[in-house]
């Protein structure tokens, strides 16, 4: 309501300020937002006069006074990507009836937005700071758009200063209306943005249920794409700021550069794959690497502390970057690659609804609803076209997959026909190849039965060395117990003189008898001087030693007859420990004082050739004695270790020496026929013959050996059918 006023209660500054405001107001008259229709917004663009303080150091008062603002004449100021502050001046006549108004600036991104109620020069309030740079719960209302309750009466008049300073582009569509008229604004434009939303979910778990069903890759790019997607619309409209991280004014900053950059990235990826450009466009191809490094670089900028720069160069890069890929694609559709086509068509609408967008923004075109949802229009269409396009694809590759498969089969048939043909041929000449190969045939048999004998002449020398060596071992056990037994039986035939000599003495003594008193003494002194007592007991010992001797000589036998079984016997159930001790006891006497050390498992009896088995550990052992003195070293020094062992129904027989060892060239000839490192005077089958031996009881054997460290052979056995079990 209207007041009224002397000039002369007011002071000078007041006057001179009301005189410059009326002349305003009168020269401005035709600037002044005429609010008149209570159901409608009114778009304040036309009527806004615009001041850049570069410095951004001027307040409130400093900008009212100022007389540098210039007039805008556009419906929605685009002031660009600037550092600078910018002061926007406007003046709101109200024509209806509603005094309670609300001021509207519907562009959520903006860092900081402050607006100032005008009364005069030195009255100036602020109705609050708002923005991205500050929490979400500052805002005046619960809307990602900034929302000022104003107070204007009836047919009256108020001036407004609104501050605003962003790192991105800044657009100002301010607009004035009743509660009732914003609110149905805002529910419209949420209600857009929630079918838009809608539809990204949609797509998304659409898409995403195709994955985990065809387990395509494409398809799950294509996911991470659409969270991308609805992640950039969202923070470019406010609402990830709203609902996501109201918190957080760094990240609601930063999401202006970070979900671009990363969707242009995430969707080079998909193109390349999706376009399969490798094979289609392989120079082109490398473009995408170009691309990617800018977004990046973008990213990096932002994050840096460099927003405005970071936003400067993150819209020509995505310009680029849309440009090219649209390029690309055209390229490959050009091909008649299908999938390329969707791609065109779809990033084709999305383009052009981004273009309306931008057109909008520098007034070529009418800020209005249409020109306001061009952008998340072709967004939503974009995304629905290319899920239908990636079906389409999984049509195209089972297409291909068949063409392939068809074309695989008429290369298999013409294949076939070739390699007809060519057996052909073949037979002629394997008949011929066979005739020469049957002459060669009868020459090589010959040639083998002549190896044949030799192997088997060797072999039988082989057997009579080791015969002659058993022989000599066993002269030398039986020897020891024939000279115990001669020495008892000279004891015996000593003290039987004796003895004999006693008897004659106590009989003539005895028949005597008269003296026998004086006779008895002399027999006692006798029998002590002889040392009776002593000669009885060495009788007994030679007697007990002779007995040993030829116990001996008797387990000498039968171990040598044990130990010689023919092969005739077949497959027998042999104690593999007992021919192992049997044959350790045979060659004690070239043992020597070399230490030997036995380790044995109890074993089941296993079914060998025993008599095969026994030439084999015996070539082995002394194999192991001939390396430990080619060492050089002395004899108490040498160890030979005997194992066995039961493994997974196997017998392990190991037998490891300390001696010379074996270097690997010898160790690769070591089972060759004929080949042997000990001189002419051995034919070099002792190892030849122990594969084979161990091939006929399908068994194994191994050599793990090191030069100056020693030898190891171990024997593996199948045990066979028995379930006796030995210790």
């Amino acid at each position: 309501m209207y007041h009224k006023f002397s000039i002369q209660h007011l002071p000078c500054s007041k006057i001179i300020f009301l005189l410059l405001l009326a002349c305003s107001d009168l020269f401005c008259h035709a600037n002044t937002a005429q609010f008149n229709d209570r159901d409608n917004k009114l778009r304040l663009g036309k009527s806004l006069y615009i001041l850049e303080d570069k410095t951004s150091a001027m307040s409130a008062k400093d900008a009212l006074a100022s007389k540098d603002f210039l007039k805008n004449e556009s419906d929605v100021p685009n002031l660009g990507v600037s550092p600078s502050t910018f002061w926007i001046k406007f003046q709101v006549r109200n024509n209806t009836s509603m005094p309670a108004l609300l001021l509207e600036l519907a562009y959520p991104i903006i860092d900081e937005v402050e607006l100032y109620d005008v009364t005069d020069s030195a009255n100036i309030s602020s109705k609050g700071l708002m923005g991205d740079s500050r929490n979400y719960s500052d805002r005046n209302f619960d809307h990602q758009n900034y929302i000022y309750e104003i107070e204007i009466p009836k047919n009256e008049s108020r001036t407004y200063l609104m501050k605003v300073k962003a790192g991105e582009q800044i657009l100002l569509p301010l607009s004035v209306g009743t509660y009732k008229a914003v609110f149905k604004s805002t529910v419209s434009l949420d209600i857009v943005w929630g079918i838009y939303f809608g539809i990204i979910f949609v797509m998304l778990f659409y898409n995403l249920f195709i994955y985990f069903s065809v387990k395509d890759k494409v398809y799950l790019l294509y996911v991470i794409y659409i969270v991308l997607v609805g992640l950039t619309q969202g923070s470019l409209s406010g609402y990830t700021f709203k609902y996501l991280w109201p918190d957080s004014p760094w990240l609601a900053n930063q999401s202006a550069i970070f979900f671009p950059a990363i969707v242009g990235i995430v969707l080079a990826v998909f193109l390349t794959t999706f376009m399969n450009t490798k094979k289609y466009a392989p120079k082109l191809h490398k473009g995408f690497y170009v691309t990617n490094f800018l977004f990046v670089a973008a990213i990096f900028i932002g994050i840096a502390g460099q927003y405005n720069l970071g936003q400067t160069l993150i819209q020509p890069f995505a310009m680029l970057f849309s440009l090219y890929a649209l390029f690309v694609a055209a390229n490959i559709s050009r091909k008649g690659y299908r999938p390329a086509k969707f791609f065109l068509l779809a990033w084709s609408i999305f383009l052009g609804g981004i273009c309306l967008f931008v057109l909008k923004d520098f007034g070529i075109l009418p800020y209005n609803n249409f020109t306001i949802y061009t952008m998340p229009l072709g967004s939503a269409i974009e995304v629905v076209m290319l899920s239908f396009a990636l079906a389409d694809r999984i049509n195209t590759l089972e297409k291909e997959k068949k063409e392939a498969q068809k074309m695989e089969l008429k290369e298999r048939t013409e294949k076939q026909e070739i390699l007809e043909k060519q057996t052909e041929t073949l037979k002629i000449k394997v008949a011929e190849a066979t005739h020469e190969l049957q002459e060669k045939n009868i020459e090589l048999e010959g040639a083998y039965k002549d190896l044949q004998e030799a192997q088997a002449e060797l072999l039988q020398q082989e057997k009579m060395v080791s015969l002659g060596q058993m022989a000599a071992g066993v002269a030398h056990e039986i020897n020891n117990p024939i000279h115990i037994t001669n020495q008892a039986i000279d004891i015996i035939e000593a003290s039987q003189d004796l003895y004999q000599e006693y008897i004659d003495k106590l009989e003539k003594t005895l028949s005597e008898s008269a003296h026998i008193g004086k006779e008895l003494k002399e027999l006692q002194d006798f029998k002590k001087e002889m040392e009776f007592d002593e000669i009885s007991l060495d009788i007994k010992n030679a007697i007990k030693r002779a007995k040993n001797g030829i116990e001996r000589t008797a387990t000498i036998t039968k171990e040598l007859k044990a130990f010689s079984k023919i092969d005739s016997e077949g497959l027998v159930k042999t104690n593999i420990n007992n021919d192992l001790n049997a044959m350790l006891d045979m060659l004690q006497s070239q043992i020597g004082g070399i230490n030997v050390k036995r380790s044995y498992e109890n074993l089941p009896l296993v079914k060998c050739h025993s008599q095969k088995l026994n030439q084999l550990y015996q070539s082995i052992f002394a194999n192991a004695i001939e390396a430990i003195r080619a060492k050089g070293v002395a004899e108490s020094e040498g160890l030979i270790e005997i194992r066995t062992r039961l493994f997974e129904g196997h017998v392990v027989i190991s037998f490891a020496d300390n001696g010379i060892g074996m270097s690997e060239e010898i160790k690769q000839k070591a089972f060759n026929p004929f080949f042997t490192t000990k001189g002419a005077q051995r034919k070099g089958l002792g190892l030849a013959n122990a594969y084979r031996a161990m091939n006929e009881h399908d068994g194994k054997i191994g050599i793990n050996s090191e030069p100056g460290r020693g030898t190891t052979i171990e024997l593996i056995l199948p045990v066979g059918n028995t379930n006796e079990t030995t210790v």
